[in-house]
């Protein structure tokens, strides 16, 4: 089933499979998608099979509906699903499912995704009961759930008023920021229930959302991201006035591909990176001969030696990890440490390393936060007056992996650097590996862990096509406030390397090395139209400025200095659905 607009009276949604996605009154947004969701005992997604689809139209009304089939191991659910939309500023969304088999779950039923640009909005809340209370969309990532225990939601602006109404479950808010997703989410099945739980063949579960919009003035028209219409010539201003120490760049080596070739050591030489990464994880066989690759690959391409160190029960091996650091020619230049058994860096973690650090007469800047997602640094108690700096890795495809989703959680980037720079209270923050998708399903039944093993569920198409270079750009741009950021890893599923020719210089690799090869020097801030991205790097002479199109369709770009009305000194250009482009810009 392909995407489909769907348009009504001052309503408009997309269609997309069985998510009512950019749900608009007058093009403005209120709800970011509605959708039904099949989530395992591991909290994987299991996606569902549109089996049929019709939609009918009148004048003041469309009905469309469907029957979605999830089938996996182990696992089946079929449900039907209702969408109407009517010209009155109604939207409704009904599901009515089975289980086809008995299976355990976390959860099955309706989700409602909320702009972040909702942050600060107050909302009223009522309960299953009937109770209502005051509360707020949070500004700050909130680490839990900010709304528990909804049956309806309304909140109101100065253009509009919404009231969301559901049934057939109690629901309850997170705030998907937490894993670097542009959105707050309002789901069944509270998480205080028992999780999993089997559910038996046969049994049905029947849900239900209605939002109601209202207008209160004349609405002032804010375009979507990836569905507006554009002006012929859409303008990025580079504005010299607002200038930046560049964040340091580095990456990551991923685990198992420690080993680099020749070819692959003098590509990585040339994107001159300050730090190189390791994962050490004092539990796995042959841990010092990956180090060691590790030390030999960062020596030669001159970049600082990074360890991301993970301990390993009772910290038998920890001594023996100090003694190798120190017979390095180069010691690392800091070390992020993790438990063995969670994600969130413990006291007494850092304690056993500083104390076996100080023992044998070295010196180590000593980091934490998290090695699974900002979700956990921030419902972490971090020891944080042991913590020299802290850090967490980003990935933006946690919960949906479509192009759309990837560039619209752009803006939830800047988001996570500041609930880092609240937490380090002035210590450097070092955000990454920044990927598109994550390292590794942190919620599993089992530890997750990171090596070759696990290559085939991060790999992504999109890796070495000019789609990574447009969305790797776009981050550097929301993520310019952190200290050090860690761009991707070097090979492997999530690998900047090119893995054959690259005849059209798109690729993320081709985008970084333009990037760093314009330093040393400062970032300069961009004012860019909805859809892009923009930043720009100077040496006092001139600018390089990089441009990145989030959005599905070719915008045509007049590129020119803050203040240049005249556009005496513009370059004019033409950036394609999801691409991105650098120019060279005179400076003043």
């Amino acid at each position: 089933m392909t995407s489909r607009t769907l348009r009504v009276g001052p309503l408009s949604a997309v269609l997309d499979g069985v998510e009512l996605r950019w749900i608009c009154y007058n093009d403005c947004e209120v709800l970011r998608g509605i959708y039904g969701s099949v989530r395992d005992d591991a909290w994987r997604t299991i996606p569902p099979k549109v089996k049929t689809a019709e939609i009918q139209q009148t004048s003041d009304r469309i009905d469309v509906r469907f029957r979605g089939e999830h089938s996996a191991e182990g696992i089946g659910f079929g449900w039907r699903g209702h969408v109407a939309l009517t010209a009155s500023g109604i939207v409704q969304y009904r599901f009515h499912g089975v289980a086809h088999r008995a299976f355990a779950r976390n959860r099955i039923g309706l989700c409602v995704l909320h702009p972040i640009s909702l942050a600060g909005t107050p909302v009223t809340i009522t309960s299953v009961s009937g109770n209502r209370r005051a509360a707020t969309f949070p500004e700050e990532i909130d680490p839990g759930s900010p709304f528990l225990d909804i049956a309806m939601m309304r909140w109101a602006n100065h253009q509009m008023v919404a009231t969301l109404e559901f049934v057939g479950d109690a629901f309850e808010t997170e705030d998907q920021r937490n894993w670097a997703d542009a959105s707050y989410k309002t789901f069944c099945t509270p998480l205080a229930l028992p999780h999993p739980v089997t559910i038996a063949a046969g049994t049905r579960v029947a849900q239900g959302v209605t939002l109601r919009v209202k207008p209160i003035n004349a609405l002032t028209k804010r375009p979507r991201l990836a569905r507006s219409r554009p002006a012929s010539t859409d303008v990025v201003s580079f504005d010299l006035a607002a200038t930046r120490p560049m964040p340091e760049l580095g990456t990551c080596l991923a685990p198992g591909h420690e080993r680099l070739t020749d070819a692959q050591v003098a590509a990585l030489a040339e994107l001159g990176f300050s730090s190189l990464r390791v994962v050490v994880d004092l539990s796995w066989r042959g841990w010092q001969d990956r180090l060691l690759a590790a030390a030999s690959v960062a020596s030669r391409v001159g970049s600082r030696l990074a360890v991301e160190l993970v301990m390993d029960v009772g910290h038998v091996k920890l001594a023996e990890f100090v003694r190798l650091i120190g017979s390095l020619d180069t010691p690392p230049v800091h070390c992020l440490v993790f438990p063995a058994d969670g994600y969130a860096t413990s006291a007494s973690d850092v304690e056993h390393l500083r104390e076996t650090v100080n023992a044998s007469g070295q010196s180590l800047l000593v980091g934490g936060g998290s090695r699974a997602s900002f979700a956990e640094l921030n419902r972490a108690a971090l020891p944080l007056e042991m913590l020299d700096l802290i850090g967490c890795p980003i990935a933006s495809l946690v919960h949906a992996v479509d192009d759309a989703t990837a560039m619209e959680n752009i803006e939830a980037l800047a988001h996570v650097v500041r609930g880092c720079l609240r937490a380090s209270n002035g210590r450097p923050v070092i955000v990454g590996p920044v990927t598109l998708r994550p390292r590794y399903n942190a919620y599993g039944l089992q530890r997750a862990s990171l090596g070759p093993e696990s290559d085939s569920d991060r790999l992504d198409p999109r890796q070495q096509a000019p789609f990574a270079a447009t969305w790797t750009l776009a981050a550097v741009s929301e993520l310019v406030t952190a200290s050090a950021v860690i761009l991707h890893e070097v090979s492997g599923p999530a690998g900047l390397l090119p893995e054959a020719d690259d005849p059209t210089g798109r690729s993320a690799y081709a985008a970084v090395r333009l990037l760093t090869s314009a330093r040393p020097g400062r970032l300069v801030e961009a004012v860019s139209p909805a859809g892009m991205a923009a930043f720009g790097l100077t040496d006092g002479a001139a600018i390089r400025g990089f441009v990145a199109n989030l959005t599905d369709r070719t915008r045509a770009l007049d590129l020119r200095l803050a203040g240049d009305d005249d556009a005496r000194c513009s370059v004019s250009t033409v950036v394609g659905p999801y691409g991105w482009t650098s120019v060279e810009l005179p400076g003043q």
